[in-house]
Parts: structure tokens; C-alpha cells; sequence
């Protein structure tokens, strides 16, 4: 369904009191354990399991089964952290399609997905894009969302919107031929400051040698809404990680002047989606910021949590990119400090010689890539270690978790095969077990398979629960038919 509304016409209407905030997948769903959880004062304290992450609320279930929600804020910094780390969001793509986890998170194996499109070409999305993708963009900008629009993404989780009338939305896509599903790739999505979307030659080697892929909006130039730029970069992972293995932690938001200003706005208020950020020639403060004359640069953004703040600070990598003759060089230095001053801990500021107001040539974009896998890459030693003493647990998913990282973001590291190996061995020990437990259930084995799906749950952890879920409704309805023919009989 496409609903003929424009963002223009969204913003005219009348303001909830009460406003929902629609995240990019949802409600986040996850396997928790019971745990001492505490106010941020201290003051209090609950044995509790988490049960979701939605929005900036955290659902917690006490052993007496008593729910309670909580606002992230309100508990100490350590089990922020946790809540975080723990979240794995469930897709709401119409595909059936498991997305990967917010940045940091953990990552379930892609290794059903079908041969994927290689090469540049179009994605197409005649329909517009996701209303919710769009109502979580617009929250940034204007906190108390339309009421149309709220219960018409309530009561219609696969309703769109479109910026105008008769127009299609697209994206421009490059993936590089040695892609392959069996390991993850970065993603690097793209607001240009014209309507174009298309990865420029001299960067496609970048993408090449760094297993990135390129997504860049059509129709998304400056002369366009900030909403739906920014909700067109979300828009372009929600689709894109449907079809592709994508490396949750290399999940990237940019864009050129006007473009990545708006991408300035993405990389904090969606840090649970992108894990970084590299705007270029033009980028806008988080918050007001002093200019050197004595004025202020303003700040689009309205509504942007104190737990995403700390997040993009603790976790989000970032690459600001000008050049010594690029008129747009002072506000970026300047914003660059602001976040080393406001403890954002990976901050890189990247000053061309001799570069204008352009996008930086290949060299420059390259180390703005290495910038920002660079975190990554120096905790691979560490992950490699934690995969071996996490397989020594039977905590396989979370070993398969470490060897992927090791792996794939040390690669050429002394470790890096071997990591890549244990790897391999323990995704077809995981495709094993399921496999497992669909013939116990074909041969209508439902004690040995309730078994098998209690220890899936245990060694596999969050990695296998979509896969868990799953198993567990067909167990329930294989239950259900026999007890039907038993009947009949």
C-alpha cells in the first residue's frame, strides 16, 4: 500500500500529545538472563531478565513474572551498555528476511540467503519507502509525530510513503563481483548534494579492496526534504541487508556538502543502525556549537536521547572530511573538536591540501575508510582469544560472534585464517543442529526435538533466536496436527 502523503503535508498536520516513536526495526527482542539491574543513582536495585529493547525502553520481567518498563536513561551506565549490546532487532521487511543486529550487536550467520546481485545497478522502490523508517527520521526533526500517520504504521506495518506524487524512489548500488554470502560485507550508504547516486569511478576500487558496498540514494539533492534524505539512508539498510550478508559493524552514513550535513544528523540519532559516519565538505553539529566570530552554528536535530548520544560516543566511529580550500573547512575543524571535547572516543579530522569544496579524491577516501575500520581491526586480537575461551564455555554463539570479528575485520593478521576457520567450523555446526532438530520434528520425535531446541537456545544464545523461535512454532503446530489425527483415529 502507498499512502499519498508527502513529508510537506506530514508536517502540517495536527501534533500527537503523546508521540510514538517507531524505530527502524521495531520493538528488539531479546534472550535475556536474570541479572541485578541498577537505577543510575544507585539507589535502587532489581533481579530481572530483559525481554526488549524498544525505542529508549527496556522491558524487564522479574522472577515473579511482573513486567516493567523502563526508560534506558534512568539505569546506571553499565547496564545501558548491556541493553545495547544485547539488543538484536527482528526485520520488518514483508521478506521474512533476518536483518543483522545495531551496530556492535550480535550477528546471526547469513548463510541462507540466495546468489546476490553483483555489479552496479538500480534498486528500485516504486511504492516509496517504509512509513516507519520515515516516522523514525521525522522524530529527529519534529518530536511530536502526525496522529494520521502514527496509526496508519500502527495498524499497517508494511505501509509506505512517498516524498511527491508519481515520483519512484531509488537507490544506485554497487557491489563489489567477489562478494560472497559466506562472509560479511560493510555497507556505505551515500546522500549526495545532487539527485545522482551513483559511486563516482575513482572510488570503486575503495569498495573493491575493502569488501564495502555502495548504496546511494536518487532524487535526494540539496532541493530536496531533510526528512526524507535521512530517511532514505535508513530506507537503504532496511532493503539492502534483507538481500546481503551486511557486517553490522561496519554499517557507514556519508554524504557531500548539503548531503552530508543531513548525514551528520543520521550518524548520532540512528548510532544503533550506522556504526560510523564520514561526511564530507559539510557537516552540521549534534548540538549548538560557537563559531569563531562570536555567533553560533545551529543545530537541526530536536529530539536525540541521551542514550544515543552515549552510544555514537562510546562506540561510533567518525571521519570528518574537508580540504584546506573548502569554504565549509572552519565549521568542520570546529565540529570535529566539539566531538573530541564531548568524549566521543574515535574522531578522526581529515584536512586535504589543496582540496576545495569537492568529495575527497580516491587516496583521501580510502584513509577515511581505514579511519574508520581502524577500531575494529585493533581489537581483533582480543576477540580471537575471547573466541577460544567463549569455546571452552559451550558458549557457541557467542564464539561464532568472536571469530567472525576476528576474522573478518583482522583480516591479514597472523590469526586471521585460523580465526576464519573456527569460523566456518561452528557456522556448519550451528546449520547441524537445526538440521537436527527439522528431522526430529518430520519424524514426529517432540520430546528429543524440545530437548534439542532447550540446548540450541543455551549454546547458541542470540545468534539462534529468530532460528529458535521459529522451530519452536513449527514444533508446536507438528504437535497440534498429530494430536488432530490422533483424534480422528
Amino acid at each position: 500500500m502507498s499512502l499519498k502523503y508527502s513529508p510537506a503535508v506530514a508536517r502540517q498536520a495536527n501534533h500527537c500529545l503523546a508521540f510514538l516513536l517507531l524505530t527502524l526495526f521495531g520493538p528488539t527482542a531479546v534472550a535475556g538472563e536474570v541479572r541485578t539491574w541498577t537505577s543510575s543513582g544507585g539507589r535502587h536495585k532489581i533481579e530481572a531478565e530483559m525481554v526488549s529493547l524498544e525505542g529508549h525502553t527496556v522491558t524487564l520481567k522479574r522472577s515473579d513474572g511482573k513486567i516493567l518498563k523502563v526508560p534506558l536513561d534512568k539505569l546506571s551506565e553499565a547496564d545501558q551498555e548491556y541493553a545495547r549490546q544485547l539488543a538484536v532487532p527482528p526485520t520488518t521487511d514483508s521478506s521474512d528476511a533476518k536483518p543483522s543486529e545495531p551496530a556492535n550487536g550480535h550477528q546471526k550467520p547469513a548463510v541462507d540467503k540466495p546468489a546476490a546481485k553483483t555489479g552496479h545497478f538500480r534498486l528500485p522502490g516504486e511504492q516509496g519507502i517504509s512509513l516507519a523508517v520515515y516516522l523514525d527520521a521525522l522524530a529527529v526533526y519534529q518530536p511530536a509525530l502526525p496522529p494520521k500517520l502514527v496509526a496508519q504504521a500502527k495498524s499497517n506495518a508494511d505501509a509506505m510513503i512517498t516524498e511527491k506524487e508519481g515520483v519512484a524512489a531509488s537507490w544506485e548500488v554497487y557491489v563489489p563481483g567477489n562478494y560472497q554470502a559466506s562472509r560479511p560485507y560493510g555497507l556505505f550508504v551515500y546522500i549526495n548534494s545532487t539527485d545522482s547516486g551513483r559511486l563516482p569511478k575513482h572510488w570503486r576500487g575503495v569498495f573493491d579492496n575493502h569488501h564495502l558496498i555502495w548504496a546511494g540514494g536518487n532524487h535526494i539533492g540539496n532541493n530536496h526534504d531533510t526528512v526524507w534524505r535521512h530517511a532514505m539512508a535508513l530506507e537503504a539498510v532496511r532493503r539492502l541487508r534483507a538481500a546481503y550478508h551486511l557486517d553490522a559493524d561496519r554499517l557507514y552514513i556519508s554524504g557531500y556538502s548539503g548531503g552530508g550535513r543531513v548525514a551528520s544528523h543520521v550518524m548520532v540519532s540512528h548510532a544503533h543502525v550506522f556504526s560510523g559516519g564520514n561526511p564530507h565538505a559539510g557537516c552540521n553539529p549534534y548540538r549548538k556549537l560557537r563559531a569563531k566570530n562570536g555567533g553560533f552554528y545551529g543545530s537541526a536535530i530536536k529530539s536525540i536521547s541521551p542514550a544515543a548520544v552515549k552510544a555514537a560516543q562510546q562506540r561510533s566511529r567518525f571521519v570528518f572530511s574537508t580540504g584546506t580550500k573548502d569554504f565549509n573547512r572552519e565549521q568542520t575543524q570546529l565540529i570535529a573538536e566539539q566531538y573530541l571535547g564531548d568524549g566521543f572516543r574515535h574522531v578522526h579530522y581529515h584536512e586535504v591540501p589543496g582540496m576545495g569544496h569537492t568529495p575527497p579524491p580516491a587516496d583521501w577516501f580510502e584513509k577515511g575508510i581505514e579511519a574508520l575500520d581502524a577500531p575494529l581491526r585493533a581489537i581483533a586480537t582480543e576477540q580471537f582469544s575471547q573466541g577460544q575461551r567463549l569455546l571452552d564455555r559451550s558458549q557457541f554463539g557467542k564464539a561464532l560472534d568472536a571469530y567472525r570479528r576476528a576474522a573478518f575485520h583482522g583480516q591479514g593478521l597472523e590469526f586471521s585464517d585460523q580465526a576464519r576457520t573456527e569460523y566456518e567450523k561452528l557456522l556448519a555446526q550451528y546449520e547441524e543442529a537445526k538440521a537436527t532438530i527439522r528431522k526430529q520434528l518430520k519424524a514426529q520425535e517432540f520430546k528429543e526435538a524440545t530437548k534439542a531446541l532447550t540446548v540450541l537456545r543455551k549454546q547458541w544464545g542470540q545468534i539462534a533466536q529468530a532460528d529458535a523461535k521459529a522451530l519452536t512454532v513449527a514444533l508446536r503446530e507438528a504437535r497440534k496436527s498429530e494430536g488432530k489425527r490422533g483424534s480422528a483415529k
